[in-house]
């Protein structure tokens, strides 16, 4: 039974087993990120684009909704810009 170091606080190279295991989760973690960045971008640009099928090609009422759809949205991308973008107070750390 190995140690709670592992090969590496032995100065051992680690096994092939351990390297697998590894290089797994690297490539998991990529494809979470890609399916998350696909998620972000997806949420910044859709609504919008509802928003101008609704205006453009939709009766008195779906303007009406590609109006508020396209103002909710516009409120929320200024919310979230204006808390992401104000100063940090001076007790607030990293």
């Amino acid at each position: 039974m190995r140690g709670a170091g592992g090969a590496r606080s032995r100065g051992e190279a680690p096994s092939e087993e351990e390297v697998v295991r590894h290089g797994v989760a690297f490539v998991g973690v990529g494809l979470l990120s890609f399916a998350l960045l696909a998620l972000a971008l997806a949420a910044f640009v859709l609504p919008p684009a509802f928003a101008a099928g609704l205006i453009l090609h939709g009766g008195r009422a779906l303007r009406i909704a590609g109006c508020a759809l396209g103002g909710a949205w516009l409120v929320g991308v200024m919310v979230v810009g204006r808390r992401v973008m104000a100063p940090r107070s001076r007790g607030e750390s990293d």
